[in-house]
């Protein structure tokens, strides 16, 4: 059955998004293909208003970034067969897929290859997080499967979105937000009050960890508890056989205090 858009803003004629091109689902959304195969349509759920709200307010905030994603149009989409409307957005369609999709792809590949790869593929990622910084966003979500890779080979990007769990920096939070494996110590501390942008800093460090050492025994909920130094001390197999550029970011992203870590302008100036 097709979803048939609404909006006030500009429309895509002769294109349709139908049920038969699901994508994806998640928590707050579910994601369909166009059937010119060049657009996505991200449907936000009943209830999940104030997630729309957030990633309106942060594309729009973010749209001269160039690591960020953008927006097509912003529509109320009608499902004929609930009888209801739904707030969406229409996205470019990936057809390289996301970060994860990447990680099946090194499975064969030694620590140290993996490395390379990702300081050279993926290092756009921290371009991104430090453009949600420079304008005040805080993502909360960030994980391999929000980075959409934007072209592949030696000039390979990747581009960040799905900022549903964002929010503005320049207030404390309060509240937790985000994938647990990569969610940063102090969410949840029992003294737990406020967190800042820095947890952004985290999740990335977690991310660049999970796409490198995918495949072997980390024990993330240990990380929460100890740092860079739970891989460095238990998992020295995978430690030395990183990079030296990649001890350094995990050193500095993956600090249980949030004030010894980087900002996302310094981890770029690495590349």
């Amino acid at each position: 059955m097709t979803l048939i858009l609404k909006t006030g803003q500009k429309c895509i004629e002769g294109i349709n998004f139908s049920k038969r091109y699901y994508i994806n689902s998640g928590y707050e959304s579910v994601v369909y293909k166009s059937n010119c195969g060049k657009y996505a349509l991200k449907v936000f759920k009943e209830g999940k208003t104030r997630n729309y709200v957030n990633e309106k307010y942060a594309i729009e905030t973010l749209k001269e970034c160039k690591n960020i994603i953008k927006a097509h149009s912003f529509c109320q989409v009608e499902d004929l067969r609930l009888n209801g409307f739904y707030n969406g957005i229409v996205y470019p369609y990936y057809k390289f897929g996301d970060g994860h999709d990447y990680i099946e792809n090194m499975k064969n590949i030694r620590i140290k290859n993996r490395c390379k790869y990702v300081e050279r593929r993926f290092k756009t990622m921290w371009n991104a997080i430090n453009e949600c910084h420079q304008h005040d966003i805080c993502h909360r979500d960030i994980k391999p499967e929000n980075f959409m890779v934007e072209k592949i080979g030696r000039n390979q990007t990747v581009i960040l979105s799905d900022f549903g769990l964002s929010t503005n920096t320049k207030k404390y939070k309060n509240a937790r937000a985000g994938t647990y494996t990569f969610m940063a110590p102090e969410i949840f501390a029992k003294n737990f009050h406020y967190y800042n942008h820095k947890v952004d800093i985290w999740s990335g460090g977690i991310t660049w960890l999970n796409i490198i050492a995918y495949h072997y025994d980390i024990n993330y909920h240990l990380i929460k508890k100890y740092g860079y130094k739970e891989i460095r001390d238990n998992n020295p197999n995978i430690w030395k056989r990183m990079t030296k550029k990649t001890q350094f970011i995990l050193e500095n992203t993956l600090q249980i205090n949030y004030e010894d870590r980087l900002d996302a302008n310094k981890i770029v100036e690495l590349f």
